[in-house]
């Protein structure tokens, strides 16, 4: 079947449609001017009657494909088709130009937003190396919460027990006290850190020598050009 025969069809079907609804109408509208004529009080009796009538008719349900409602649809579909094509027309030179400036607007935004993602990008990430750097250094040095004065104090403790209880002691003769070498050698670290930084070489005299040659070995110390005195080596010298 070519395409007039299909139209042809469509045609006696729509035609056909439009009668039945006109038909329906046509009865409706009569029935409803009959009932609006009685009065609601008038206490007929052909009333009950009227409407039993009326609502045994059936009721009207259109087809799903019925032909007056797809040809309404299509009509409406086109006239917005129509109206959006004029409005385009019409305003094509206006619209296609503020398109154009939100297009360039949008563009430069995103641009931005691209450099913006990359600076906080290298950022974050150079801010990560540096936690990553600051984390090994704290677990490399020993966290730190004692203040200055009492971490002197914990070192002259550890200095008084190393001198009492090891150099004094491997240094002191068989007959000597060790408690009593122990104490020279106390005084004269103390007077090398506490006062002038040097003392002479015969405070290094007797059992006290082994620890001249343990603090010279250690490059803790250095003798002066005519051996006459003993400096504390300082080490802030070196950096």
């Amino acid at each position: 079947m070519d395409d007039e025969g299909q139209l042809a069809i469509y045609k006696r079907s729509l035609i056909r449609e439009i009668e039945n609804k006109e038909y329906f109408l046509q009865q409706t509208t009569e029935l409803l001017a009959e009932l609006r004529e009685r009065e609601p009080d008038s206490g007929s009796n052909e009333e009950p009657k009227l409407w039993e009538e009326f609502l045994k008719r059936p009721m009207f349900f259109p087809d799903r494909s019925d032909p007056v409602g797809v040809s309404l649809a299509f009509c409406e579909n086109r006239n917005r088709l129509n109206l959006n094509r004029q409005f385009l027309e019409s305003n094509e030179s206006q619209s296609l130009t503020m398109l154009q400036q939100v297009l360039e607007i949008q563009e430069s935004l995103n641009q931005g937003l691209a450099t913006l993602l990359e600076l906080l990008s290298a950022r974050l990430t150079g801010e990560m190396r540096h936690q990553r750097a600051s984390n090994d250094e704290n677990d490399a040095r020993p966290e730190i919460t004692d203040s200055i004065e009492t971490q002197n104090n914990k070192l002259w403790d550890i200095l008084n027990l190393l001198v009492g209880r090891f150099v004094a002691v491997d240094l002191c003769p068989p007959d000597a006290d060790p408690q009593a070498i122990a104490s020279e050698m106390r005084a004269t670290l103390t007077h090398m850190i506490k006062k002038s930084g040097v003392v002479y070489m015969k405070n290094f005299q007797g059992p006290s020598s082994g620890l001249y040659r343990l603090l010279l070995k250690a490059k803790l110390v250095s003798t002066s050009e005519d051996g006459a005195t003993v400096k504390l080596q300082d080490f802030s010298e070196e950096f």
